[in-house]
């Protein structure tokens, strides 16, 4: 946890202990001022540039940037769930049909699935920043990485500003 007030370096922190750790796997993810109403705003992004998608990429460029992100062992129902967090080709992923809470509770284990798939291939740097921004889904995830990184080897580091309450 980093606390501090704006423009304090807490950012340039967290880029530097990005830039020590470049041999591991590094996943960042930013919450804006501007999308605190965005549902997993910050997963979706970080997804969508460790994917590589461009604007201009075809569904098809899309969906093998895609799979070539995601961890195979996570299963099917997951990679359904975060192909569709994505728009990810609908045709060659349908996404199970849940009541707006079990999707919601299923797509969090899916996006933790993904993290563990990964820290069991080597050490994962995981940044949450500026979490005081963050919206109540992206909440409820960082809640739940909280509670399971304790077994991983993994790094949870999260930025904010002092009237945030951490988790």
């Amino acid at each position: 946890m980093l606390s501090g007030e704006p423009g304090i370096g807490k950012s340039r922190l967290v880029r530097a202990l990005q830039e020590r750790l470049a041999d591991d796997a590094v996943l960042s993810f930013y919450s804006s001022a501007n999308y605190q109403e965005s549902p997993l705003y910050p997963v979706i992004t970080h997804l969508e540039r460790a994917a590589g998608f461009r604007r201009d990429d075809s569904p098809e460029q899309r969906c093998a940037k895609f799979e070539a992100l995601v961890q195979p062992s996570i299963g099917d129902e997951a990679i359904m769930l975060i192909a569709d967090l994505l728009s990810v080709s609908a045709d060659r992923y349908s996404s199970p049909n849940f009541n707006h809470q079990r999707r919601k509770d299923r797509l969090l284990e899916a996006v933790v699935a993904q993290l563990t798939a990964l820290a069991g291939e080597r050490p994962v740097l995981v940044g949450f920043e500026d979490a005081h921004w963050m919206d109540p889904t992206s909440r409820d995830l960082l809640d739940l990485l909280v509670d399971r990184a304790r077994n991983l080897p993994v790094l949870l580091l999260v930025t904010y500003r002092p009237d945030f309450s951490p988790p």
